[in-house]
């Protein structure tokens, strides 16, 4: 055996003494527990598991870390973890005397393999680095998550150096999840589209805030109004319940009972040129008229109007609507044919009141008579005892 020969034996022995007392816990360095989970509902036959172990392993053997699992954890490819929380991790890697915590988990679901992983400081529970990635199925799939695993090892160098100004601390975020009544809905995050909402949640891809940013989020759906709200992220682990959607309305029919110098009922048919915003309508009415120059009028008018002041949210809401519309008159006491009247229905201001898909309103009808020959009404402002517009109480009930 020649010395090159016997410097390389030597070597080898030296390694293998070294793994094999490292695995007997009689060495002393860094010591890292995995716990991986595959969430998918049911197994899809795709080695999620022993390619996370595989990078992992890797990833820790680079950095000399000395890879432990978790305790309580299956390791025969059933892939289920137990206490994920974070009290629940930090206890079975304080068990297995881990330093750091690799914790991740796969999801399949539908065209989209979800993965995340996550490194923990077990001393001080902080996020030492945490990377999230959505694919499809297939080779980019593995490509994209083995390269994910390999971004962590900057922040983890750092972190096993001891360099306090380049790892993440407890004051980092960890994980944001939403939670929304609204399946399918689109979250917007500070403007990005980050995923859709499933099985009524969604998991936002990791990223590096401080506890206590307050971000912009978006929540859009078709056939829905979009909502704003702004979320502050308080905590290193965020579960945000978001608000539900408001169905938007496109078309609606109305009903209400008219109070004035006729008294009656009307029905008409709206629809919204901007839902919920602007509409147009058509409405037709039956009055009676008591007491001095009796008559029965059918009335049919024909109006554009808009909401102002509150928002679509707003449960008391304010409209202004203007158009025209012609009535026909019989006179009891006359033998001759119906009169026909003219008139203008001039920023009828309308108070709503929202109770889901149904609508209270009181509306103020400041209509102007044309007074045309041979009608019924002289030109001038129909009042009721010559100083009150006509009144309406009703309901608008949303169709779409």
């Amino acid at each position: 055996m020649n010395r090159h020969t016997a410097i390389v034996a030597l070597g080898i022995l030296a390694s293998a003494l070294a793994r094999a007392h490292a695995v007997d816990g009689e060495v002393s360095g860094p010591v890292a527990v995995l716990s991986f989970q595959d969430l998918s509902d049911q197994r899809s036959g795709e080695p999620f598991e022993e390619t996370v172990r595989a990078a992992v392993a890797e990833l820790a053997d680079s950095l000399g870390l000395r890879l432990v699992t978790a305790p309580g954890e299956s390791t025969d490819g059933d892939g289920r973890g137990g206490d994920w929380s974070p009290g629940g991790i930090r206890a079975a890697a304080a068990e297995a005397r881990a330093d750091v915590a690799f914790v991740g988990f796969t999801l399949l679901d539908g065209r989209s393999v979800y993965f995340q992983m996550k490194i923990y400081d077990v001393s001080q529970g902080a996020v030492v680095a945490s990377v999230f990635e959505r694919q499809r199925p297939g080779l980019s799939f593995y490509n994209a998550m083995r390269a994910a695993i390999a971004r962590m090892e900057a922040p983890l160098t750092a972190f096993l150096a001891g360099d306090g100004d380049d790892a993440p601390r407890v004051d980092r975020v960890a994980s944001i999840v939403f939670r929304s009544p609204d399946e399918g809905a689109t979250i917007r995050f500070s403007g990005q589209p980050i995923g859709t909402v499933t099985d009524g949640s969604l998991v936002a891809p990791y990223s590096p805030l401080a506890v206590g940013t307050t971000v912009p989020v978006r929540v859009e759906k078709r056939g829905y109004h979009p909502a704003d709200v702004r979320v502050t992220l308080d905590s290193v682990e965020n579960d945000v319940s978001l608000p539900p959607l408001l169905r938007s309305t496109r078309y609606a029919v109305t009903a209400w009972l008219d109070l004035g110098r006729f008294t009656g009922a009307g029905t008409g048919a709206r629809a919204y040129l901007v839902p919920d915003a602007s509409f147009v309508e058509v409405d037709a009415a039956l009055r009676q008229r008591f007491g001095d120059r009796a008559a029965l009028r059918g009335d049919l008018s024909v109006a554009a109007g808009g909401y102002m002041f509150f928002p679509v949210t707003s449960p008391v809401r304010v409209s202004f609507s203007a158009g025209g519309g012609f009535s026909r008159t019989w006179i009891h006491s006359a033998d001759g044919a119906p009169r026909t009247d003219w008139y203008l229905s001039l920023a009828d201001p309308t108070i709503e009141w929202s109770a889901g898909r149904r609508t209270l309103f009181l509306r103020a009808g400041f209509h102007y008579a044309l007074g045309t020959p041979g009608s019924y009404d002289s030109r001038g402002w129909l009042l009721t005892a010559g100083v009150l517009p006509r009144i309406a109480v009703g309901m608008v009930v949303a169709r779409s």
